[in-house]
């Protein structure tokens, strides 16, 4: 995972030499970034009337109050004003002796009239330090603080007040302007007497020692020297004679008057020779050259201009606040409009160990600068640094974790419960680009230690919310899986209840495809977890209660089956004993036809032998009635016997007919009623017969067909209980696996503890802390 910084490098393997020459390259890229930021010309400063601001107040107000006792007193509503700057802030502080017309000069930034008070007394107008209601906006990204400061060395404050002005307007400033009246002399250097105590006042380092010369620079605003009312004390006589003693005239004629101004603030910043100096003033020349010597190593940017007086009349001038801007000297007002451009030109965000300050990071500065004062302590800018740096650290910490709530509200939580491996997906992608979101302008330059615990705690916070949201989805998952499962196995414990499952393969067609839908409907990685437990507590004990049932059908059907099979065989020892009994009946019926055969024959016979003697007796009539005939008719004899001939002829074809017509008819009818009882029989006997071997070939198939279903199941159960020896065995190997994650990421989480521990001791583990030369870098 990527840090911030090494917690065992930089600060104490670089060189002093090296950080000085580092920190002022940095200076002058910011200095040269600033630059070309920048306008050529500031025409004119604008108040940020339609801003994020607009809610400030359009006047000044009071930031500190002083208090007779030197009691600092922050103002809430004007420190809500200077919070509400969203932006990088720049002060423009101006500090100067009272009456000297520094309300005047805000004013003129302010591009108004009035805004500041003016007052027409000698007696100090302002007390502690004012700001604009409203800040004036210099660029998209910066806004600018006017700050005005009770004037110096009144008869009414005493040196601790002026002490406290003094550093917190050094402190507080982007753009420290000085204003004095006349001239660069030995009475406002005297002024300026308070950069010595500055130095001596407040400490740089953790320890109570003075700052070293280039931190003074690092940490002091850009100076401004503004001369008011500016006397003849810097033009050459010659030059003077020429212009006829009008400075006007002669600074107008002037082609580079800030390169004469810069010269005669650096001339007058220049070191007497103390060789020169009698000993009676050599104690005063040292102590107004340390002063020079302080001013030059504080203020390591530095110019001065100057401004001649604004009208003539003297009694004017008191109320110059009054008088019409344009009624002003000309000279004076474009002197002004010059300084105004150029003070606005150069300058720069408040900064500290280079990170430019919001609003919000300039006022909890100022909270902790004044406390210090408070506490008769002395404002130790990087003590007051870290705690905005905390601030600011423990801000970024909160926003970024609240902002992956967020992310994570919209993309996890409002999703739950997810699959597992979705989850894990989220977790490595938002913990790819998390880091990102602790990038924040405010901190980049903080130190690495602390970017590099608040990578650390912001890491221990997404752990902790990642092991709150998969607990969270392993509860919803569980729930819902809970919920669902036994509300989707409810339809086939009813039908298991109702017996509608004749064999375990139904049972597992069914329940495979309520498990499809299961799964479809829930998520990892409890719905497995559950639905095992389910099957472990229910559905196999369904499955035995199937099994068992299934068991008692067949022993059932197989009772049943053999209860038939006793009842075929009744049927057919019944069936073969009808058929005896129908062979006995038929051969009985066979001789009592034949019997009535031999009867009707005989019968027949007799028949015939009585119609033969009737045909005997009636030869003897013709015989008895041809005698008669013979002996009547003796003529007719030949017609006789030719008709008794005839006569006999047709009785015997008549008789012979008849009889075998009969016979015939006999014949006939036994004959048929034999073969219609043999053919009846004969069917009776087929259809007995066919559906006897139907019904056997029947229940030999069925018998078959179970036999073989009952060796399928047993393969089935057989298949099903290696499958769950397989399941177990899978989920004792899942066990130990987990354990020994878990045994591996417990001793990863110890490794990375000592590390951590380890880095916060300043050491590394098996190794001496001296080795490694380089941090990582932000």
């Amino acid at each position: 995972m990527e840090k911030f910084g090494d917690l065992r490098a930089s600060r104490h393997r670089v060189k002093h030499s090296k950080m000085k020459s580092k920190n002022h390259r940095q200076y002058e890229q910011e200095e040269v970034k600033h630059a070309r930021s920048r306008p050529d010309r500031f025409d004119p400063p604008q108040i940020d009337e339609e801003s994020k601001y607009s809610a400030g107040i359009d006047e000044a107000i009071q930031l500190v109050e002083i208090t007779e006792k030197g009691v600092c007193k922050i103002n809430p509503i004007a420190m809500n004003i200077v919070k509400g700057i969203k932006t990088k802030v720049g002060i423009i502080s101006v500090v100067g002796p009272y009456r000297t017309g520094k309300s005047f000069l805000l004013n003129r930034l302010l591009g108004q009239q009035d805004g500041f008070e003016i007052g027409p007394t000698v007696q100090s107008c302002t007390r502690g330090i004012w700001i604009w209601g409203k800040p004036v906006k210099v660029s998209e990204d910066m806004h600018v603080i006017l700050m005005d400061t009770e004037g110096l060395g009144s008869c009414n404050r005493t040196m601790n007040i002026d002490i406290k002005i003094f550093t917190l307007s050094v402190l507080l400033s982007s753009m420290f302007v000085y204003n004095c009246l006349n001239a660069i002399d030995e009475n406002a250097l005297e002024v300026l007497s308070l950069v010595v105590n500055l130095a001596k006042y407040i400490s740089n380092q953790k320890k109570n020692d003075s700052m070293d010369v280039y931190n003074q620079a690092n940490y002091s605003p850009y100076f401004m020297w503004v001369v008011r009312d500016f006397s003849l004390q810097m033009m050459p006589s010659e030059e003077l004679e020429k212009a006829g003693h009008d400075p006007a005239t002669y600074w107008d004629k002037l082609e580079n008057q800030e390169a004469a101004a810069k010269e005669y603030l650096e001339k007058s910043l220049e070191a007497i020779d103390l060789g020169t100096i009698n000993e009676e003033n050599k104690r005063t020349v040292t102590k107004k050259n340390e002063i020079r010597k302080a001013i030059k190593n504080f203020f390591h940017q530095r110019e001065a201009t100057c401004l001649f007086r604004p009208i003539n009349e003297e009694e004017k001038l008191r109320i110059v606040n009054k008088i019409p801007y344009e009624d002003l000297r000309k000279p004076f007002r474009k002197q002004v409009e010059h300084l105004i451009n150029k003070i606005y030109y150069n300058v720069k965000p408040k900064s500290i160990n280079g990170q430019t300050l919001t609003g919000k990071m300039f006022a909890q500065m100022l909270e902790e600068y004044t406390s210090s004062m408070n506490n008769n302590g002395m404002p130790e800018i990087n003590t007051a640094w870290d705690r905005v740096m905390d601030t600011e650290i423990k801000r970024v910490l909160q926003e970024s974790t609240t902002k992956i709530n967020y992310q994570l509200q919209e993309v996890v939580i409002d999703k739950m419960p997810m699959p597992l491996k979705q989850l894990i997906s989220i977790e490595r992608n938002v913990r790819k680009s998390a880091l990102k979101l602790l990038y924040d302008p405010n901190i980049k330059n903080a130190p690495k230690d602390k970017l590099s615990r608040l990578q650390d705690k912001f890491i221990e916070n997404l752990d902790e919310i990642f092991e709150g949201i998969f607990n969270e989805n392993e509860i919803i998952s569980k729930r819902q899986a809970k919920d669902l499962l036994p509300r989707m196995y409810q339809k086939i414990k009813a039908m298991i209840n109702k017996g509608e499952f004749e064999t375990i393969h139904d049972f597992s067609d069914i329940y495979g495809k309520m498990a499809i839908s299961y799964f479809d409907n829930t998520n990892e990685p409890e719905n497995y977890k559950i639905i095992q437990n389910f099957q472990i507590n229910t559905v196999f004990e369904d499955l035995d209660e199937i099994m068992q049932t299934q068991v008692q059908r067949h022993e059932s059907q197989n009772q049943e089956y053999e209860t038939k099979l006793e009842t075929k065989d009744h049927q057919i020892e019944h069936l073969n004993e009808q058929l005896k009994k129908e062979k006995t009946k038929n051969k009985d019926r066979e001789q009592e036809l034949r019997s009535k055969n031999m009867n009707i024959r005989s019968n027949l016979e007799e028949e015939i032998q009585m119609i033969k003697n009737q045909i005997s007796n009636k030869d003897q009539q013709f015989e008895s009635l041809g005698t008669m005939i013979k002996e009547g008719w003796n003529n007719s004899e030949q017609v006789l016997k030719e008709i008794k001939a005839k006569e006999i002829e047709n009785i015997k074809a008549t008789i012979a007919l008849e009889s075998q017509k009969k016979i015939k008819e006999l014949e006939t009818t036994h004959q048929q009623e034999q073969l219609h009882y043999k053919k009846e029989m004969k069917k009776a006997l087929e259809k007995t017969l066919a559906g006897l071997k139907m019904s056997y070939e029947d229940e030999i198939r069925l018998l078959k067909k179970n036999v073989k279903d009952q060796d399928k199941k047993i393969t089935l159960l057989k298949k099903m209980c290696v499958r769950k020896d397989t399941q177990i065995q899978m989920l004792e190997e899942k066990a130990q696996s987990n354990e020994k994650q878990d045994k591996l990421q417990k001793e990863h989480r110890d490794i990375l503890f000592e590390l951590a521990r380890a880095f916060k001791e300043g050491t590394t583990p098996g190794k001496d802390s001296t080795t490694n030369e380089s941090a990582t870098p932000y």
